[in-house]
């Protein structure tokens, strides 16, 4: 029953990449707690081999570290996946982006989203009509589309990174 109160952590930067175990919900909700003891210093947090990955995940890391300056999560979508490489998130995109509309300090985000070829409306026709079409150009589509989704979120943004390393 004799519990020290809770000093603050002088940390700026905490990274931790998992090895063969990711990281389920309910530890990473309680590390980002813990980590929220720094959250007048924190300003850079990096966790690769995260588990659980809904958006609500983000409105945590928000509400406990609002000083966020940059914010890596690699997301592991298989449970024999052991290194960061492009994952199918299982969120729609604009509810990260908004998740993470409350750092205000946030310039640099990076997560291991797999792009994926989108077929839009204006090649439908080709498509149906066996035509080819440019498949890079499509590809290229959510590429410059995702920088202005997330600056609409978070105006204070400078960096976007797509993680693609691994194998």
């Amino acid at each position: 029953d004799n519990v020290p109160p809770a000093q603050s952590l002088p940390l700026t930067h905490f990274k931790l990449v998992m090895g063969s175990t990711e990281l389920d919900g309910e530890t990473l909700f309680t590390l980002i707690t813990a980590l929220s003891r720094a959250s007048t210093t924190l300003t850079a947090l990096s966790i690769e081999g995260v588990g659980y990955a809904q958006p609500d995940l983000f409105e945590h890391i928000a509400l406990a570290l609002p000083n966020l300056g940059a914010l890596t999560i690699a997301y592991r979508d298989s449970d024999r996946q052991r290194e960061t490489r492009p994952a199918s998130w299982p969120g729609i995109t604009w509810q990260y982006a908004s998740a993470l509309s409350d750092l205000s300090h946030l310039h640099y985000f990076a997560w291991n989203l797999r792009l994926n070829v989108v077929c839009f409306p204006d090649v439908l026709p080709l498509i149906e009509n066996g035509e080819d079409y440019n498949v890079e150009a499509e590809e290229m589509h959510e590429v410059y589309t995702l920088p202005n989704l997330f600056l609409a979120y978070v105006p204070t943004l400078k960096g976007l990174v797509i993680l693609e390393r691994g194998g």
